[in-house]
């Protein structure tokens, strides 16, 4: 991911920035290349989303306790997405679980909202997100606390192999790589997270505006749902 901006740094830290912007665009080449079928179901979620997002930019919306909570998730989570999109497809893998996992308590505080749930000032409880297994969260915060070394090892371990390495050595890389089996996992959940988020930001703007929601009724909607039923990435209703 290429920062638009430097910090000054030394010598040994612009080569180090250089490697990470070099292995950061070939994983995100690579990886693009294999998401190719989630990647479209991206954009068509993506399109409700900025969509929706655009024309209530710049307006000024009725205040209140419970519009005041859900704004600010909202608000939060769409201005993280290009952030998350680099993260997962550029190889920064630990830091992309991080986002993902707080994307999912995004959702999980929404949900909580709707049904009048909400503790303010407690993490959210994905317990309300029936169709996320639970592994999923812990599975998350592995990577994001860097909490059990097998997790690691899998994002961070060189498997390259070089017949003049020293026998029982191992070596770690200092660059994002690509994770095929992480990358995807980590995109396929972000892609059903932005269907959830749609879902609520749809209901949200339709009570300020006294109409329906119709975000499950687009057809860009129901064509990234048919998309990632045949991805295998959430269950088919057959």
């Amino acid at each position: 991911m290429q920062l638009p901006y430097s910090v000054g740094l030394s010598e040994h830290g612009s080569r180090m920035r250089a490697a990470h912007s070099t292995m950061s665009a070939a994983t995100f080449e690579a990886a693009s290349g294999e998401l190719t079928d989630i990647l479209e179901a991206y954009r068509l979620v993506i399109e409700i989303i900025t969509s929706a997002a655009s024309r209530t930019q710049g307006t000024y919306q009725r205040s209140s306790a419970d519009t005041a909570q859900i704004e600010g998730v909202l608000s939060g989570f769409i201005v993280g997405l290009t952030l998350v999109e680099c993260a997962i497809l550029s190889g920064y893998t630990a830091q992309a679980a991080a986002l993902v996992r707080q994307e999912l308590e995004a959702v999980a505080a929404l949900e909580e909202i709707k049904i009048g749930r909400r503790i303010d000032g407690k993490t959210p409880n994905i317990r309300h997100l029936p169709d996320i297994p639970g592994r999923v969260y812990s599975e998350l915060s592995e990577l994001t606390h860097f909490s059990r070394s097998s997790a690691l090892r899998l994002v961070g371990q060189y498997r390259g192999e070089d017949p003049d390495a020293p026998e029982n050595t191992e070596q770690w890389l200092l660059s994002p790589q690509h994770v095929p089996n992480t990358t995807k996992q980590l995109f396929a959940l972000h892609t059903v997270l932005l269907l959830h988020f749609a879902l609520h930001q749809s209901a949200h703007y339709a009570s300020l505006q006294g109409t329906t929601s119709a975000a499950q009724d687009a057809p860009e909607f129901q064509q990234a749902v048919k998309i990632l039923k045949h991805a295998g990435v959430i269950e088919s209703d057959a």
